[in-house]
């Protein structure tokens, strides 16, 4: 031992006995001597070589995991816990944010583009809100809200991509985030997590009132990425057209996704998408909202507005009100059956034999629909709420 710490402190005395050991007789215990030798030379700094070991290992950890329906790891060297970007944080740290760290990054404008985020507490927004990402430069990190509340958010922006988020990029990832009261309005691609989200948007839920000329949505004004598990109780209105009550303007995935806000648009009106794409899905999602209303005739339906793609097990109130025309005229029963493009609907007491009450009951959630009540949602007894992660 004495050995090998004055080889560890002195270059020459190191030689020196690799010399020696390459002139002895091969035995295993002088072969495991060399060995644990060279392994500490490997670091090339004899004052300290653990701490040089242990450095260069971290130095190879990767990215945290962000994957869908992931849980972001905590990360040694997790940012500073609050305030602006002062150039200390690294891309990969998981910056963990207080209501003064959260608010003061928004007051700057200072979130990194690439950052990973997650909340700490629930906040209060007492000052207008500048959206996180655009399109030139879009956000591609990972924001966790840690199913907290933040309360407040107000726009009122004659721009297009408004929303807590402005653009989501392919690769960004915005969770657990629940918005309340909010106050968003804008031109087009106007939402509550997202303008626009090319990314995922998954487990977050928004209150409040949302508006703008086209391409409107509760969650994302226009998804071109994955929207599941969410959802919306906002007001959605679009003043041109394109409203839905998770997105106004789906290409990509809604999912999974709950709405109970009404909708309103000039055209194209619909309780979960304004309008879907031939390459959009909407999948085993739910509108119980009141009232969708459009001003263009055969254009406001109970899950889908008008459009096309893939529809697969999505459910309506059977009673929803479906108003067409600027005179507010009611066409009884909804749309021509365009409720779900060939969907069942939730029953009424008006349906021989059918149960009124279908979606108060767990089954019709957990076995209908196949949503996971084990980590996702919880049954309240009214209706499904997000769990807190």
């Amino acid at each position: 031992m004495r050995l090998l710490c004055a080889c560890l402190t002195n270059r020459r005395l190191f030689h020196i006995v690799i010399y020696t050991h390459a002139s002895m007789t091969r035995k295993r215990s002088s072969l495991l001597t060399l060995l644990f030798i060279l392994i500490f030379a490997r670091c090339d700094m004899f004052n300290n070589p653990l701490k040089s070991f242990i450095e260069e290992a971290s130095k190879k950890k990767g990215v945290p995991d962000i994957g869908p329906g992931g849980v972001l790891p905590e990360v040694p060297g997790g940012g500073t816990p609050g305030g602006p970007d002062d150039g200390t944080d690294k891309p990969e740290d998981l910056i963990v944010l207080d209501q003064a760290g959260f608010l003061a990054r928004a007051a700057s404008n200072s979130w990194r583009m690439n950052g990973h985020y997650r909340l700490a507490e629930s906040v209060n927004v007492p000052e207008d809100w500048t959206p996180i990402g655009s399109s030139a430069a879009p956000f591609t990190g990972s924001f966790d809200g840690g199913g907290h509340a933040i309360t407040g958010i107000a726009i009122a922006a004659g721009e297009a991509d408004q929303g807590m988020f402005g653009v989501i990029g392919s690769n960004g990832v915005a969770r657990n985030i629940h918005l309340e009261d909010v106050d968003i309005s804008g031109i087009m691609h106007v939402g509550g997590i997202a303008g626009l989200n090319n990314g995922i948007v998954e487990n977050c839920s928004v209150s409040g009132n949302i508006a703008g000329t086209r391409e409107v949505g509760g969650i994302a004004g226009l998804n071109n990425g994955i929207v599941q598990n969410s959802l919306n109780t906002a007001t959605v209105n679009a003043s041109s057209n394109t409203a839905g009550g998770i997105a106004g303007h789906n290409s990509s995935i809604v999912r999974n996704s709950l709405n109970r806000g009404n909708i309103a648009a000039n055209a194209y009106a619909g309780g979960v998408v304004g309008w879907n794409d031939a390459a959009g899905s909407v999948l085993r999602c739910v509108a119980l909202n009141q009232a969708v209303m459009a001003a263009a005739v055969g254009s406001a339906h109970r899950i889908v507005g008008q459009g096309g793609g893939e529809l697969v097990n999505n459910h309506a109130r059977n009673d929803m009100q479906i108003y067409i025309g600027n005179n507010g005229n009611t066409i009884e029963g909804g749309a021509p059956n365009n409720d779900n493009n060939g969907g069942p609907l939730v029953p009424v007491a008006s349906e021989l034999g059918a149960d009124p009450n279908a979606y108060l009951k767990l089954p019709f959630w957990e076995e209908t629909l196949g949503w996971d009540f084990d980590t996702v949602w919880s049954f309240t007894g009214a209706s499904p709420v997000l769990r807190k992660p």
